[in-house]
């Protein structure tokens, strides 16, 4: 029913619901009808965001501190109580740890990471933190135990990874050894449970077994925004790359022209390696 009520393909019907409660109190008669009804997550979340003007959050964009109050409501929502301070204490952790945080880009464009979630069924945004998580995935991990108060799963052992279709990211900038990562999840893929990954990476000349780069993105794709400006702009070619089990292939088959079909249509600046092409063609 949860689901229901916040689902935004049935917006339409939760208006129409609305509106239909609130003539039917009107008919009525009942007291207090007409005032507005705030519910316990929109004013515990005014209140974190009121109790945050006190801090100093210049590197925080409005737009991110309303994803982390929705994740803190969201990983805390069963408790009775959710004290104003422990929202802050959590928050001040997240802030001090950027300092080590391997993190310094931005994410890539939402309309980017809503194509690969749908082409590619994802569902998880792997390797990130609270400042850079995507609310377009279901879930996210991490390696930080700070950000276990914002939702995130816990990434220890190759082992978690297992059954997840996952995405993720690192920039340019982000100080990740690629390889070592995608090692990481080549050991992660011996399983039987159906486990995917798609990885955006600074351009990779050689691959682990069982990856395979589905396309490139030149130096110059407008990754960060919709911009020419130098922010807005990769300053590397970056690799699409894609890492699945049989399993998942069975119960999640990618269909390929539709994707190499709209990832072209997202930007001309996007190669499709020949082998790759090659090789899906020949599965259809």
């Amino acid at each position: 029913m949860d689901h229901l009520l916040r689902c935004p393909a049935l917006v339409e019907e939760q208006i129409s619901l609305k509106q239909v409660v609130k003539s039917r109190l009107a008919y009525w008669n009942i007291p207090y009808n007409t005032m507005p009804f705030i519910s316990r997550e929109h004013g515990l979340r005014s209140k974190w965001k009121s109790a945050c003007e006190n801090l100093a959050l210049e590197d925080v964009s409005s737009s991110r501190l309303d994803i982390l109050t929705s994740a803190f409501w969201k990983a805390n929502q069963s408790k009775p109580f959710i004290p104003t301070r422990s929202f802050l204490e959590s928050l001040s952790k997240v802030l001090d740890s950027r300092r080590i945080s391997p993190f310094s880009n931005l994410l890539p464009r939402q309309d980017l990471l809503a194509l690969l979630i749908q082409e590619f069924s994802l569902q998880t945004h792997g390797l990130t933190d609270s400042l850079h998580s995507s609310p377009l995935f279901q879930d996210w991990n991490s390696l930080n135990a700070v950000d276990v108060p914002f939702g995130a799963k816990l990434w220890t052992k190759p082992k978690d990874l297992h059954g997840s279709n996952l995405f993720l990211f690192h920039g340019p900038n982000d100080k990740i050894n690629t390889r070592g990562l995608l090692d990481v999840l080549a050991e992660s893929l011996a399983t039987n449970l159906p486990t995917r990954f798609v990885c955006l990476v600074p351009h990779q000349e050689i691959l682990p077994s069982r990856f395979l780069e589905v396309a490139v993105l030149h130096q110059g794709t407008p990754l960060f925004g919709f911009h020419r400006d130098e922010k807005c702009l990769s300053n590397c070619s970056m690799s699409l790359i894609l890492a699945a089990n049989k399993e998942s292939l069975q119960i999640d088959p990618i269909n390929w022209e539709r994707f190499v079909n709209r990832i072209h249509e997202w930007c001309d600046l996007i190669s499709i390696p020949k082998l790759t092409d090659a090789l899906f063609r020949e599965r259809e």
